[in-house]
């Protein structure tokens, strides 16, 4: 199947909009009530358990793939923490992909237990300045080389290098084609939904932060949960 038909496929498998909006309103308030359940020196079980049972209460059966990483796991970029107290100055790394009915969201937001320290404020800022030169990347016509390279080129301004993609699209699966990666020269179109996940990870934590947009006339940005660093200390 030539990359034309492809293409004509996905578009026609567009997911609807609402159904889209309504696996981020339910993401955001999971996110909420992560923070809501944070207690310091807690089990880092019970804010998590809190998340999944938010969204089972705003929509009721529903799927999930997620990375859940506290302290020095989120330098792993992957996984899940178990068993481990959440101490102050840790990082924690809540990576969601919520699906329902067939459609899919993903999204991440790294919390900071009890405070964050200068260096972790300056990486964080770093990463939400790689986010906004994404998202001006962000139109039909344009190639996942080129989206990775602007997401990329912030950090790399900042001293750090981008360790896994950029984003990808999703829709009707967590992550389709295409993956914003080096050499990617798939390019976006009308009707597609894309993630942006830019991330830095050190030798004993990581931070990521990840937001989902629609590519129309101009794109959306769908999950305008604040990014200010504030909204993200437990």
């Amino acid at each position: 199947m030539d990359k034309g038909t492809l293409k004509s496929r996905r578009l026609a498998e567009t997911p609807s909009g609402s159904g889209i909006r309504m696996l981020l309103s339910a993401s955001e308030k999971a996110y909420r009530a992560y923070k809501r359940a944070y207690k310091p020196e807690a089990d880092c079980s019970r804010p998590m358990q809190a998340a999944l049972d938010c969204l089972k209460g705003e929509l009721g059966s529903y799927e999930i793939i997620y990375d859940y990483l506290c302290g020095a796991d989120t330098a792993k970029i992957e996984g899940k923490t178990t068993g481990y107290v959440l101490r102050s100055g840790d990082t924690v790394i809540l990576d969601m992909a919520v699906g329902k009915d067939g459609l899919w969201c993903d999204t991440c937001r790294t919390f900071f237990a009890g405070s964050a320290d200068n260096e972790k404020r300056a990486v964080y800022d770093i990463l939400v300045r790689a986010l906004a030169a994404g998202e001006k990347k962000l139109a039909a016509g344009t190639s996942g080389d080129e989206i990775f390279l602007a997401v990329r080129g912030v950090l790399k301004i900042g001293g750090h290098e981008l360790l896994h993609h950029a984003g990808h699209a999703f829709g009707i699966k967590p992550a389709q084609e295409p993956d914003f990666t080096e050499g990617c020269a798939e390019k976006l179109a009308r009707g597609m939904y894309v993630t942006l996940e830019p991330g830095i990870y050190t030798g004993n934590y990581g931070i990521r932060v990840e937001n989902n947009y629609y590519i129309g006339n101009a794109t959306e940005n769908l999950f305008p949960f604040p990014l200010d660093i504030e909204n993200y200390i437990l």
